[in-house]
């Protein structure tokens, strides 16, 4: 991202200007600029890249999930505040969460045994754990092949 980053502070201060309409775009670029790098300095990357990969765990076979069933639902995808639950895609979106951390565990230092129960669920079903698939799509092919079976039979209206 070192390249990226007049354009990303650029993006952040005139993203700031809608909470604040009258300040001074140029101000707040310096300000966005001082404190991206005073965190750059102060928070250590590697111990970020956990969480990142978690992010990526919860949120790729949700993204699956939503996507396949908003397809199947054919322009009658109800958003309205009568819409109906939709308990039954948690199936997919869990079996998604599983299957990346079966593909690659993530590291949660608050949590020890985190890894440990991931890497034991890989030694019971024989997953090498240096297996070379991609956690992100090994995820969103389990969430996207299961959820038009957790959806079921449901009628789109016309």
């Amino acid at each position: 991202e070192v390249d990226e980053a007049f354009a990303n502070i650029y993006s952040t201060a005139t993203s700031a200007q809608n909470v604040a309409p009258r300040a001074d775009r140029r101000l707040l670029a310096i300000g966005v600029g001082g404190l991206a790098t005073v965190l750059a300095l102060a928070v250590d990357g590697g111990a970020y890249e956990p969480f990142l990969f978690l992010i990526g765990a919860v949120f790729v076979p949700l993204a699956g999930t939503l996507v396949v069933d908003f397809a199947l639902a054919r322009g009658a995808y109800d958003t309205s505040a009568t819409a109906p639950a939709r308990w039954r895609m948690l199936l997919p979106w869990a079996a998604g969460f599983v299957a990346y951390q079966l593909t690659a565990p993530t590291v949660l230092a608050k949590w020890p045994g985190w890894e440990g129960f991931w890497r034991d669920a890989q030694d019971l079903l024989g997953i090498s754990p240096t297996n070379g698939f991609s956690a992100s799509i090994v995820a969103l092919a389990v969430a996207g092949v299961l959820t038009p079976l957790a959806r079921g039979r449901r009628t789109v209206r016309a």
